[in-house]
Order: C-alpha cells, then sequence, then structure tokens
C-alpha cells in the first residue's frame, strides 16, 4: 500500500489530519490564498449517494482540463521481480496482483482551467478543483494482506463502511443490473473525455484499472502497452495524454525523493514561495455546486493539509533548522516515504522537517559557492 499525503485523495487519516464540515462558509474560503493551499474538499461518494452524485461527477470529468486519478488496492502482493530492472517481469509480478487483488477506493481529482492572468505584480494560473473518493467493493473474491490491512486500520479505514456502502463492481454485477457495470462505466466516460490523466506510479494503477474496469490482462507487457495505446493517443496540439508524478519527480525535476507525500508538501511549499516572489504560480478553488443538493453537502470531507506555521513565517527568509534535527529524521522515512518499524520508530517522520533540512543544505551549499 502507498501513503498518501493530505491532498485529498487518501483514506481517512486521524482526527487531527480531517475535520469534517458542511458549512458553506467554510467552504467557500477552500482556495488557495497567495499560492498558499491550507484545505481540500473530498466528496464521500458510496452505494447511497453515487446515484445522486452521479450526473455532477460526469460534468465535471466532461468539463474537466485534465484528471488525476489514485486507488487503494486491498495489497500489492509484492515478491521477487516487483523491483526487476526488467520492465517485463515487473508487468508479471503486477499482474498476478491485479488479478488476485481489489480496489477499494477510486480518488479522482478533476481541474477546469479558469484563466491565466500575467502581471508585472502577479502571474496566476487559476484552476477550478473537485476531488471525489468513490468507495468500491469487489464482488470477486480477492485476497487481502495482514500488511495491508494495518496500514488501512493505522488510517482508520472504515471496514464496516466498505462492506457496507461500498460501490459493487466485478463479479455478476454488470448481468444483475443489466448489463451495466458502473465503475467500469465511469473508466469509460473518463477515456472519452479525452484530456491528460495524471497518476504516480501510475504503471500499479493502470495494471488494476485494465483488470477490474476494462478487460482481463493480457500475459504480455508488449500487448498490453499496445492495448492501453489508445488511452492516451496525443490530440492535435500534440499535448501528451498521460503524467506520471513519480516518473517527472525523479527524472525530470530531479526530486531528492518521489514519493507522493514528498512530492505533494515540496510542490506546495514551491509554489508558495513562487507566488510570494510575484513569479507564475497555481492557484485552486473548489467548485461550490454541490452545496445546492443537501444530500451532495453532506458526504463532503474537509481535508488539513496546511503548511507549518514555521514555513509561512519563513517564505522570504529561510526557516533555520539544526543538525540535532537532521540527526532526529527516520533516514528509511525520508527517502521513501516509510518505515518498516511504523509507530515503533524513535525517529522522527516528519516531511517538512525533510524538507527544511533539504533546503538548509541548498543553502549552505549555495552560500560556499559564492564564497
Amino acid at each position: 500500500m502507498r501513503m498518501k499525503p493530505s491532498n485529498g485523495v487518501q483514506i481517512k487519516a486521524s482526527n487531527n489530519d480531517i475535520t469534517v464540515s458542511t458549512s458553506s462558509e467554510i467552504f467557500a474560503n477552500l482556495r488557495t490564498q497567495q499560492g498558499r493551499l491550507s484545505k481540500i474538499a473530498v466528496l464521500d461518494i458510496n452505494n447511497e449517494n453515487i446515484t445522486i452524485v452521479w450526473p455532477y461527477l460526469l460534468i465535471s470529468i466532461r468539463n474537466a482540463s485534465f484528471i488525476s486519478l489514485d486507488l487503494e488496492l486491498s495489497g500489492l502482493g509484492i515478491r521477487k521481480g516487483w523491483s526487476s530492472q526488467s520492465l517485463e517481469d515487473r508487468y508479471e509480478v503486477i499482474r498476478a496482483s491485479a488479478q488476485t487483488r481489489a480496489i477499494l477506493s477510486i480518488g479522482i481529482s478533476v481541474f477546469r482551467l479558469l484563466k491565466r492572468k500575467e502581471t508585472d505584480h502577479k502571474k496566476r494560473i487559476k484552476y477550478q478543483c473537485q476531488v471525489f473518493n468513490i468507495l468500491t467493493l469487489c464482488a470477486a473474491p480477492f485476497v487481502v494482506e495482514p500488511d495491508g490491512l494495518q496500514f488501512l486500520a493505522r488510517h482508520k479505514f472504515d471496514f464496516n463502511h466498505l462492506i457496507n456502502h461500498g460501490v459493487s463492481y466485478g463479479g455478476d454485477i454488470a448481468r444483475k443490473n443489466g448489463g451495466y457495470d458502473t465503475l467500469k462505466g465511469l473508466w469509460e466516460e473518463i477515456l472519452s473525455a479525452s484530456v491528460p490523466l495524471t497518476f504516480h506510479n501510475g504503471i500499479v494503477d493502470l495494471v488494476f484499472i485494465y483488470q477490474h474496469f476494462y478487460s482481463n490482462l493480457p500475459a504480455t507487457l508488449v500487448e498490453f502497452l499496445a492495448n492501453i495505446c489508445d488511452w492516451f493517443t496525443l490530440d492535435e496540439s500534440g499535448t501528451p495524454g498521460f503524467f506520471d508524478s513519480k516518473y517527472l519527480a525523479e527524472y525530470s525535476a530531479r526530486l531528492k525523493a518521489s514519493y507522493l507525500e514528498y512530492v505533494f508538501r515540496k510542490c506546495q511549499r514551491d509554489n508558495a514561495v513562487e507566488a510570494s516572489s510575484s513569479r507564475a504560480y497555481i492557484s485552486i478553488e473548489f467548485d461550490d455546486l454541490p452545496l445546492s443538493n443537501d444530500s451532495i453537502k453532506t458526504a463532503f470531507d474537509v481535508v488539513d493539509c496546511q503548511l507549518p506555521n514555521a514555513f509561512l513565517e519563513a517564505v522570504i527568509v529561510t526557516n533555520s533548522v539544526s543538525e540535532r534535527d537532521a540527526e532526529l529524521i527516520c533516514k528509511k522515512y525520508a527517502a521513501f516515504g516509510f518505515c518498516n518499524l511504523n509507530e515503533k520508530c524513535n525517529l522522527v517522520h516528519n516531511v517538512d522537517l525533510v524538507l527544511d533540512l533539504e533546503e538548509r543544505k541548498q543553502l549552505k551549499a549555495a552560500k560556499e559557492t559564492s564564497l
């Protein structure tokens, strides 16, 4: 299982991380302020409200400029070959996992470009966003793993809620629904939108999506790639149809780490710095249209992703961190975003401290170079 940052596409975290609110006043304030994103609205979808939310979900998809997708899985079945240098070997083990494991939730973030503004004092790219979290229940038998269950339990995943309220898919669901599988239909709608799709470590998500919402996976990687080629064809302007933020972090931006929590927080901090420096930055606002429907309004969660006060106070003057802080950081967590010891680890698991230390080293190196 993969750890998620507090970016609205995640399993519900602890009560300290998430506060639930249906207040229109609070919802109206869910937008970036000077490039700083502090809260994210997430519309939770289950088998009780999907009929009500469905038209709004489809409209959001059809009006999107791009769509971001992420899955929560019942396990990965990690074994020999998972990290193989051979893509064919890696595909084989991911394929085996997708055939035996299930998708427990689908995170969909829909972005619509509103405007670009460029003046001497403000260079802003403004998007309207809506985040959906669809609870999904595979109707066919599937494997769950102890590690996966422990991960989900630590992050307050409600298994009873999944069993009672998950949107069913697979198995004989299509037969029971007159030949229609809702989640397969959703994937067809996403593809029909013909907009770029973004993933993080997308090969895993794509293999699972193919198996669960498209067709049985082919035996070889070559066949798989040939079959999904039409999903991501270039449009007339040459815009690519597929982006992988993990790949971009490692091979384009050359970030120090590429796990999702790190990449999200790094970009969030950089965006705040760009805005404060009157350079180009991203502005996000959340669509308040669903608030007109009481049944939908009560399905919203608000995810707190506010930057630490120490960082906000130091956007211009970098906050100082000490060598002692460096000693306290868990090196495994800093590099990969997880630690096998979990709560038993005596070291610090804090992505902001990791980034503070990284920036401190960069400033120190820059000063030494200028001498």
